[in-house]
Parts: C-alpha cells; structure tokens; sequence
C-alpha cells in the first residue's frame, strides 16, 4: 500500500489564509451572530462543516500525505486566524494539531497514516486525545486504564477524565496499561481507535467518561478503518 494520500493541488498559503478569513468573517459576522455564539459552547453544527470544507487541518498535514507541508509558522498562522474570531475554535485547531496529527505523522504505522490523513482532508474528520483519569489529574503515570490483547485488535477499558475534542473528533488517541493480575509496574502505550468503535459512558456531573470497549490498535499496526 503506497503511504501517499492523493489529493488535489493545494493553493499558496498566503492565498489559501486570506480566503479562509474572509469565510471565517462571514460565518461569524453575517451567516451567524458573533454576540449569541460568544455565550454558547462549541460551535454550531452548520459552521464547524463549512470551516472544514476548505480542508484548513491539512495545513499540519506533512506533504507525502498530501498535506500543506506541516510547516509550524504556516500551522501558526492558521491557528492565529481562527483565534481572532473563535477562540473555542482556535483551541480544536490546536488539539488536532499538537495533540493528534503531529504523533501520529511522527509515530503511527506508515499502513494506518494515508487513511487518517485522507479522512482529515477529504471527509472533514478530526482527532482527539485521551489520556487523563480523575483520581490522578495530570499524574499520567499512574493511570488505571487497561488494555487486553486480541488476535488483531486490542480492547481498553478505563476512565478519562478530560479528552480533548469531545463531541467532535473522529479518531481518538488514547492510552492505557496491559491489563495485569497483580499489581506490578507496566509501561504506558498509546492507541488509535476510531469513534465509532467506542462504547463511552459519560458523567456530566462528575466530568468524566467511562470507556466501556474501546477496539483500538496501537500506533505502530494496522487494521484502523
């Protein structure tokens, strides 16, 4: 399976940023009320497809997998344009970026990239991360999350506390430890799963998701669709 993701030329970045502003200005200043989306969560439905309809994450997409490049000053600048109108939006731009598209450009298995990449480009799909549990906080090193190996997928059931992109992501980085009898020290792996094979269970209450079955695999196999 060749690792290049086919896609369509892309425009300059200079040209390619002052479109997409102007599509921003227009999506919160005339198809939408900036003042009634500033007191609301997230962003509505009809924005967040026609914000992604100019493919902006594939400007940290690297080039080989038909991306802009992933050059950091072009990602900033994006990021900086989508922060001038929307900071909720600036905030989902930099969780694909940081925290879901560069590890996986750098460490996921060359067989799994072209499918993510060209699901990000062409069918306006996004990644997020989960990695913290509430009895821990930021201590990732203690996380109860576990996985169990099967003949060609892994399984992971834990409790996170804060996942990145809730509500919006397609894909799902997530980490756990191999499920163990006793009580001994395992080291922590990363996995790729996507949304629609989670079974979540949420506490709106309490902050929380309890992922009851996650069929994942790790970041350097195969298998992800």
């Amino acid at each position: 399976m060749s690792d290049k993701t086919e896609t369509a030329p892309h425009p300059p970045f200079p040209q390619f940023l002052e479109d997409f502003r102007k599509k921003l200005q227009h999506l919160f200043y005339i198809r939408a009320d900036i003042d009634q989306l500033s007191t609301k969560r997230g962003l509505p439905p009809f924005m967040l497809r026609e914000i992604l309809s100019e493919s902006p994450l594939a400007t940290y997409i690297p080039s080989q997998h038909g991306g802009r490049g992933g050059h950091i000053h072009e990602g900033i600048a994006l990021t900086a344009a989508a922060s001038y109108e929307s900071l909720p939006l600036s905030l989902g731009f930099g969780i694909n970026w940081a925290l879901f598209l560069q590890p996986v450009a750098k460490y996921a298995d060359d067989q799994i990239k072209p499918g993510i990449f060209n699901g990000f480009i062409k069918d306006r799909k996004m990644g997020g991360l989960m990695i913290t549990e509430p009895d821990f906080g930021s201590d990732a090193l203690h996380m109860q999350s576990s996985y169990s190996d099967f003949a060609d997928h892994y399984h992971i059931q834990g409790t996170k506390h804060w996942a990145g992109l809730t509500g919006w992501a397609d894909y799902w980085l997530l980490t756990a430890r191999k499920k163990r009898t006793t009580a001994s020290f395992c080291a922590i792996s990363t996995f790729l799963s996507a949304m629609s094979t989670l079974q979540i269970r949420t506490s709106l209450s309490k902050s929380f998701m309890k992922i009851l079955v996650s069929t994942c695999f790790p970041m350097d196999a195969t298998g992800l669709t």
